[in-house]
């Protein structure tokens, strides 16, 4: 109830303030363009780009209008409704791998979270249900561990190949199988036969897309603005981020093949030119790629240079309140993360280093792209389970010391 009545009043705020309009981004155009056009695409860099994003969500958006209407009332409940099943998956799962108490303070710090509140509230992104998927996909991965039947192998990649058209970097989903294999007295040839299932499932997932792309391009490929995703993150002089206030930032940097391809070139061309610098630029200069990639790599944990300026709405107090207030949020994970590192629960060991190992993969696949505040929110609530982890094991800590402080005071 907590998680429903702070998104409401966030959502009416939003409304109230922007002429009653949530905040929509490319997946409502596509929907519009499948809904009065059946065709899926978006106007981007002066093409029909029929490939820009994943197909799930735009198609979910189109679903909905469909029933409902060209009003957002429908997908707004859909919405909410996802938002709840996240809180109420992330106390679950914590409650699951760490105990009672960190299970409801995670799903307390979920519910609260301002990163999350926002997602979850007024936007028209696909974040929400990435993070519902994210969950899911983890709790799959638990049955398979947990039972080792086949089965679940292949039903988790099934889901992966449905979570990677949603959002590609969903296939850190399968980062645990890595962690199982090498993990002492795991029977590796069984893992190996699980991930090598789910791997082999994920990909028939995407093969319908795979080849739709290859009838319109004539090429396999899952999108075509991963190329410049990739050159955003790495070129010389970048931040890692993208600029809110200068969009046009990359092509006053960018070498003359992709401002030729950015004015003339057709959607596949501008794919091959920026992914072309892209590949160059990483091999011209490898440490240089390395030092960036690590300075996106800091960036995810904490805050990038364009920190805020999405959100001018929101006054800079509340923006620095949140930097302190996730300052304590990293701080108690850090501890969560060393207390399972020590051996706490052994039921938990598995579960807790999967999620670490979708984190981090989520992490890498960013350091080498390109990061932007948001990407964070899409591990929160992995997060937020070792930080409430975190304060438990502080507390139980500041519980010791004071039992010892009283027996002392007593002898």
């Amino acid at each position: 109830m907590i998680g429903l009545f702070v998104r409401l009043s966030m959502l009416l705020w939003y409304l109230s303030t922007h002429g009653w309009v949530p905040e929509t981004w490319e997946y409502e155009v596509i929907a519009f363009n499948l809904l009065e056009k059946q065709e899926f695409f978006y106007p981007y860099l002066g093409n029909n780009y029929r490939s820009y994003v994943g197909p799930v969500f735009p198609f979910l958006c189109y679903v909905l209008h469909l029933v409902g209407g060209k009003s957002l009332f429908l997908y707004i409940v859909f919405h909410l409704s996802v938002a709840l099943t996240t809180i109420w998956l992330t106390y679950r799962l914590a409650f699951r791998w760490f105990s009672r108490e960190a299970g409801i303070l995670t799903g307390l710090f979920a519910a609260l979270e301002p990163g999350l509140v926002v997602y979850n509230s007024y936007k028209v992104d696909v974040l929400t249900l990435a993070i519902c998927l994210l969950l899911v996909g983890l709790a799959l991965f638990e049955r398979v561990a947990a039972t080792g039947r086949y089965r679940w192998s292949v039903l988790l990649g099934g889901f992966v190949g449905l979570a990677m058209l949603t959002r590609l970097d969903l296939v850190a989903i399968l980062a645990p199988f890595a962690l199982w294999l090498v993990l002492a007295g795991a029977p590796r040839r069984a893992v190996l036969l699980h991930g090598l299932l789910a791997a082999g499932m994920a990909l028939l997932l995407i093969m319908p897309w795979l080849a739709r792309n290859y009838a319109v391009h004539g090429r396999l490929l899952l999108t075509t603005t991963s190329g410049q995703q990739l050159w955003i993150g790495i070129h010389e002089g970048t931040t890692g981020p993208s600029n809110p206030l200068r969009p046009s930032f990359t092509w006053d940097s960018a070498p003359p093949s992709i401002r030729d391809a950015v004015a003339h070139g057709t959607e596949l061309e501008q794919y091959d030119a920026f992914r072309t610098e892209a590949v160059r630029a990483i091999l011209i200069d490898p440490a240089g790629f390395l030092h960036r990639a690590a300075g996106k790599f800091v960036y995810f944990w904490w805050f990038t240079p364009t920190y805020g300026m999405f959100y001018k709405d929101i006054p800079g107090v509340l923006r620095d309140a949140y930097k302190v207030l996730y300052a304590v949020l990293l701080a108690l994970a850090v501890v969560g993360v060393v207390t399972v590192w020590k051996g706490g629960d052994a039921r938990c060991w598995l579960p807790a280093w999967s999620a670490l190992a979708v984190i981090m993969t989520i992490v890498l696949i960013h350091s080498v792209y390109f990061v932007e505040g948001r990407h964070r929110v899409l591990v929160m609530p992995l997060f937020l389970m070792f930080s409430a982890y975190g304060a438990q094991t502080v507390a139980a800590l500041a519980a010791r010391w004071r039992l010892r402080r009283s027996l002392g005071d007593l002898s």
